[in-house]
């Protein structure tokens, strides 16, 4: 179980700022300022983590146990879902799972400006797959008609936002492989969600253009660009509740 875990904040690939660092002694978690970071760097949550020296604490539990800021890095149901079935598959019991192995669990995958470390490394394996195989992986996983979740998914699928299935990927005319980390060149950056071309449908219909979509074959499934992500590396952007003081 992780206790220490240092947070720094990512917006280009190679560049890298430490934030501070988060701790943990029984249940409570602590936050602490990097001190450069207080002297130069912005702030990340001024409303409930405004930048002072010392050590800060979560107190206001209604969004989880985590400063809303770091909370916003963590997935949603669909991505929670994924790491809670890879952390079953080793043999790890759901109650002993602290938010901080959940963000170790993603370390530089997370969507959003700020990244974890020690943090996992992703599987080397970046070799093509089928799309159409894994989204319909995905449905019997959210489904909950498959137990054991193919490695590839939990890759590409783990780390975005959102109650229903997505997945990223890398795309170069048939070829696909998981993309979400810095894409080999010749490969487009796209974000596969399930149940949303129905959304994409509606927009066009009442008149708003949907840039860069196309839908997939699958029932249901669209294809939208992931305009973060390219052969360069990630431009990491910050969570919107981040500044605005929603949930942080």
């Amino acid at each position: 179980m992780i206790q220490r875990l240092g947070v720094y904040m990512s917006f280009e690939r190679g560049q890298e700022t430490p934030v501070g660092t988060l701790a943990r002694s029984g249940r409570r978690l602590f936050f602490e300022y990097d001190p450069a970071f207080l002297a130069a760097g912005p702030e990340i949550s001024p409303f409930r983590l405004a930048r002072g020296p010392g050590l800060h604490e979560n107190r206001e539990w209604e969004v989880g146990s985590l400063p809303g800021v770091f909370d916003d890095s963590l997935p949603d149901g669909w991505g929670l879902l994924l790491m809670d079935r890879e952390f079953h598959r080793r043999g790890i019991d759901l109650a002993s799972v602290s938010p901080l192995d959940r963000l170790a669990f993603l370390g530089d995958r997370a969507m959003g400006a700020l990244t974890y470390r020690p943090g996992e490394e992703p599987p080397a394996d970046r070799s093509p797959f089928s799309l159409a195989r894994l989204a319909a992986h995905a449905e019997e996983v959210y489904e909950g008609e498959a137990v054991d979740v193919l490695p590839q998914l939990i890759r590409a699928g783990g780390s975005p936002g959102g109650a229903r299935p997505k997945i990223l990927v890398g795309m170069s005319g048939e070829r696909l492989i998981s993309g979400e980390s810095a894409l080999p060149r010749g490969y487009d950056p796209w974000m596969v969600a399930a149940h949303e071309a129905a959304h994409a449908v509606s927009s066009s219909l009442v008149g708003l253009a949907v840039r860069d979509t196309d839908p997939e074959p699958f029932v249901g499934w669209l294809r939208s660009r992931d305009f973060l992500r390219t052969s360069a590396g990630v431009t990491r952007i910050p969570i919107g509740t981040t500044w605005t003081g929603s949930g942080s």
